[in-house]
């Protein structure tokens, strides 16, 4: 565990579960554009991060986003813009420990930027957006009994 994330980062995002005992950190490392995923599950107070970045630890891109439901914590959703352009998902459902692709590189066809994201209480609907190369907006729903 560590006491905080890296100062060298690009596009800090944090969320937390309504009682701040669950919080959630994704950035991209400066220099490397690198995925980066820290969670703490104590206030705040002492900081995990995951392997060493979401997915398979080749996770790179920019501009990451973090939601988590407000009933629990447990559910967390991240998202980014890769180095492809594509849109990449990935959900984790035991409070940030470990991370699942939801399977899809989104907009793969032209570019796409600028993603985010929002739930519901319970952490079960989930609904994204970004734009693409030709400025139009995209919009992913997912409910979590179908990408379990």
């Amino acid at each position: 565990m560590i006491r905080r994330p890296p100062r060298s980062t690009l596009f800090p995002y944090t969320t937390l579960f309504r009682s701040g005992k669950y919080v959630y950190a994704i950035f991209q490392e400066n220099g490397t554009a690198i995925i980066r995923f820290f969670f703490s599950q104590d206030f705040g107070v002492n900081w995990t991060a995951t392997s060493s970045s979401l997915g398979t630890g080749s996770a790179t891109g920019a501009f990451p986003k973090i939601i988590t439901d407000s009933s629990s914590g447990r559910y967390a959703y991240a998202i980014w813009s890769d180095n492809s352009d594509n849109i990449k998902i990935y959900r984790s459902s035991d409070f940030g420990s470990t991370w699942v692709d939801t399977g899809g590189a989104f907009g793969a066809t032209v570019v796409s930027t600028l993603p985010k994201m929002a739930t519901d209480n319970s952490g079960r609907y989930v609904y994204a957006t970004w734009i693409d190369g030709s400025s139009n907006v995209k919009i992913f729903y997912s409910d979590r009994k179908s990408t379990r």
